[in-house]
């Protein structure tokens, strides 16, 4: 039966019950306008539609209760212009959207009741203006944000229910100021913090459902005092240390209490507990073990820190082996490049190849009958006389280097090819070039062990350096002697510059 329609036109109604029955009716086309009523209850019945938007003819109006059945929309704004409205329950139905800041102008408001619908958004802010409120439910919805501080300002309100939303943030202190609060019930939000103080004064508290966040701390000793508690609780938070001394607390329930932190208590499957001596030690046993904690890794900072340094002075010694073993410019030798120790020979000859422009003949400062030689300067800055073998017997390799100290004065040879160049060489140079060359064969024959026998003292075998001092070069026919014997396989060397012993009778004489 479709009530709605059959009451559309009487406009005298006063007062309207007709809730718990099975009446059908679309609210938004249905419902007229009753100017002179002053209450309607159309709960649990099977309306549907949404609310209608014409409430401002609605002037005398103090209750509206339209909860339990399949209303859906927003909830108008047009119901703040009500201004006679003391009750309103729009409870479990299908409502969405936000709360309408209109209803702060609803000043003699008693009871608002929107819990289980699908409202969502903030509290609005205007709520503190109901300084009459009595009674206050959101919960079951998708609210979401802080509880507002203004609830402060509703100094008469005595059950409120924010339960199963969304609500974020810590509990205001200042709910602890109204002292007409006997119900709060905040429970299965995401509260964070601890339990204001304030709680524990409230004088008409009779119960307290906090359970289902993430409040944390002690409970406040404030609670020792707070005889009026009938019922609370406290469960799924991570509270901690001891229940307040009141019976309440004291005679609870497991399950008020269960899975919190640290909770200790009388309460059946609460661990007893400490005495303030074993509190102690307990605080000392944590104290020595965050401090072995800290001590430990101090040490293997330390230790960390330790390795990190000796790897790093590993490792640049070890750079700093591998530095010295390279070239290191003109400040460097030819001995770093060539001698023994520090050889090698990839390196060297890379050196050779780029120094001389891959053997140009632009470099090449003499031939000979398997050689040629050739001027280059090295990396280091040294310049040398490199050799490069053409033909040697078992030797495998493509190219053949011998490196030599580069005597800026030449080979003796140049000097004295011509007439016109022998001028330019006194005699008294000459007689100083034999000297050193004496000197040098005396002391290869004589202080070398064993005696090397050069083979082919030559004007082609003598280089000069920058002060004309002669040097003896060219040991590719040198031999080493037996001091047992004097005899030598076959000649070798210069005719006209070798012994007549040797090119007769193949013996090496030293006088």
């Amino acid at each position: 039966m479709n009530i709605l329609k059959s009451l559309r036109h009487c406009t005298s109604l006063q007062r309207t019950r007709i809730e718990r029955n099975k009446f059908v009716g679309n609210q938004s086309e249905d419902f007229g306008i009753y100017p002179n009523s002053d209450y309607i209850d159309l709960s649990y019945n099977e309306f549907y539609g949404e609310l209608p938007s014409n409430w401002s003819n609605f002037k005398k109006l103090t209750s509206l209760k339209i909860s339990g059945s399949n209303i859906t929309g927003k909830i108008t704004t047009e119901l703040g212009e009500v201004f006679q409205l003391q009750r309103l329950d729009l409870s479990s139905n299908q409502l969405f959207g936000g709360i309408p800041r209109s209803l702060g102008n609803l000043t003699l408001m008693l009871e608002l009741k929107l819990n289980e619908n699908k409202l969502s958004g903030n509290i609005p802010l205007e709520i503190g203006k109901f300084s009459r409120l009595a009674k206050l439910s959101l919960s079951t919805n998708d609210l979401t944000g802080k509880i507002p501080e203004q609830l402060r300002d509703c100094m008469q309100l005595g059950d409120l229910n924010l339960s199963q939303k969304k609500l974020r943030g810590s509990i205001p202190s200042q709910l602890g100021f109204i002292p007409t609060l006997e119900t709060v019930d905040l429970s299965n939000n995401m509260l964070i913090g601890k339990i204001p103080e304030q709680f524990g004064w409230l004088p008409s508290i009779e119960k307290m459902n906090l359970s289902h966040n993430e409040i944390s701390r002690t409970i406040p000793s404030s609670f020792d005092q707070c005889f009026s508690l009938i019922s609370t609780y406290m469960s799924y938070n991570q509270l901690e240390g001891p229940l307040p001394n009141i019976p309440e607390f004291q005679k609870a329930s497991f399950g008020a209490l269960r899975n919190n932190k640290t909770l200790c208590g009388k309460t059946f499957g609460l661990n007893p507990c400490l005495s303030p001596r074993k509190k102690e030690d307990s605080r000392r046993r944590r104290s020595k073990r965050k401090l072995l904690l800290v001590i430990l890794a101090i040490v293997a900072a330390m230790i960390f820190l330790i390795m990190t340094v000796v790897g790093i002075f590993f490792r640049l010694n070890s750079c700093k082996r591998i530095m010295e073993n390279k070239p290191s410019g003109p400040s460097g030798s030819v001995q770093n490049l060539l001698s023994i120790s520090s050889f090698d020979g990839k390196m060297a000859y890379q050196n050779i190849i780029e120094a001389t422009d891959y053997l140009s003949p632009n470099h090449c400062i003499g031939h000979g009958g398997h050689e040629s030689v050739y001027k280059a300067e090295l990396p280091d800055g040294k310049t040398v006389a490199v050799k490069k073998i053409h033909a040697i017997r078992k030797c495998h390799s493509r190219h053949s280097f011998l490196a030599y100290e580069f005597l800026e004065g030449g080979i003796l040879y140049n000097m004295l090819e011509t007439d016109e160049k022998a001028l330019k060489l006194p005699w008294s140079k000459r007689v100083n070039i034999v000297k050193d060359v004496a000197n040098g064969l005396c002391y290869m024959h004589h202080d070398f062990s064993p005696p090397l026998v050069h083979r082919d003292i030559s004007s082609k075998n003598v280089s000069l350096d920058s002060q004309e001092n002669a040097h003896i070069s060219d040991f590719g026919t040198a031999r080493f002697l037996s001091l047992d014997s004097s005899n030598l396989t076959a000649f070798v060397g210069t005719h006209g510059y070798a012994p007549p012993s040797t090119l007769f009778n193949s013996l090496c004489l030293d006088d």
